[in-house]
């Protein structure tokens, strides 16, 4: 099997207002510049709101999304994408989330993927809007026909974090939105399932939405800040701090991609090599959330990116 990975919300109730939208036909922004220079025009069924990381299988891209029973599409280019269905159907999900999550109606946040252990694991979150919340797991071993391994993390009235926005890293899964920030823990790579203490990583009360990636001596986490879901209203901002161990402590927070015309609320980072992907609210087209691909670079110790891909 040809593998390569491309990596890796509110999220409070005002999220749900914009995944009406997700069905919608919208261009794919593959190129965005600091001042919002113009982006090169895709075609097909490119609309997407908190992308998965993007991997390539074979001979076709794949990316997953919110929506309805986890949102898949494919493309051979990253230009042109097609829907290819959804993991779970359009009924309500694995029976077991009611338990944590009564009244879940199939509708999944944030997916993440990542190949570890022979397979690819999904990670995704289960929420209404607040707590109670929680994030589960399936795996597959063609990206296409999935089986559920359960709940991975769970988050009741009590809990101190979000249990929402999964992201991986290399036998670690991290989590969290808003009250105390990011949370990572050590995981099985063969279940999936946590096996260590969680350990927070990002305490900051509106950080959601992390990714990490490692770069010359320094883990950087990315998350987000701001109000997210709202469309051109959307104020999110990604910022960046930096470690020399995954649990931390982190620091020299930082901005690192701020939203302008027409190019709004920019969020979700996933990576690959020298690229960055994320979703953003086109300001061209009613503020419908967009995918954006820019380049990432490294200088003096920091990431930077640019429109060049």
């Amino acid at each position: 099997m040809n593998v390569s990975i491309l990596h890796g919300h509110r999220k409070t109730s005002s999220r749900l207002h914009i995944f009406a939208r997700l069905t919608l036909a919208i261009l794919l922004w593959m190129v965005m510049a600091f001042a919002g220079s113009p982006a090169r025009a895709t075609n097909g069924a490119n609309g997407i709101h908190d992308p998965s990381s993007i991997v390539k299988i074979g001979s076709l891209y794949h990316i997953w999304g919110t929506g309805q029973g986890i949102i898949h599409k494919t493309s051979p280019d990253m230009v042109t994408w097609t829907d290819v269905g959804s993991v779970f159907g359009s009924g309500n999900g694995p029976s077991w989330i009611q338990t944590y999550v009564p009244g879940f109606k199939g509708f999944f946040w944030a997916p993440e993927i990542v190949w570890q252990g022979g397979k690819w694991f999904l990670y995704y979150a289960c929420s209404l809007g607040a707590k109670p919340c929680c994030i589960g797991c399936a795996t597959s071993s063609d990206g296409y026909n999935w089986s559920d391994q359960g709940m991975v993390v769970y988050s009741d009235n009590n809990t101190v974090y979000g249990s929402i926005d999964p992201f991986i890293w290399s036998g670690w899964v991290g989590w969290g939105s808003h009250l105390t920030g990011i949370w990572i823990s050590p995981v099985n790579t063969s279940t999936g399932k946590l096996t260590g203490s969680k350990t927070n990583i990002i305490n900051i009360s509106d950080a959601e939405g992390a990714n990490i990636i490692w770069n010359g001596g320094y883990f950087y986490c990315f998350y987000q800040r701001g109000v997210c879901c709202n469309g051109v209203n959307s104020t999110y901002t990604m910022w960046v701090a930096r470690a020399t161990s995954i649990t931390g402590p982190y620091s020299g927070n930082r901005v690192f991609m701020s939203g302008s015309n027409p190019y709004y609320g920019p969020g979700q980072a996933g990576f690959w090599a020298s690229v960055i992907s994320y979703h953003y609210y086109d300001g061209n087209n009613n503020g419908a959330p967009t995918l954006g691909v820019s380049n990432l670079t490294f200088s003096g110790g920091w990431p930077s990116w640019n429109s060049h891909y």
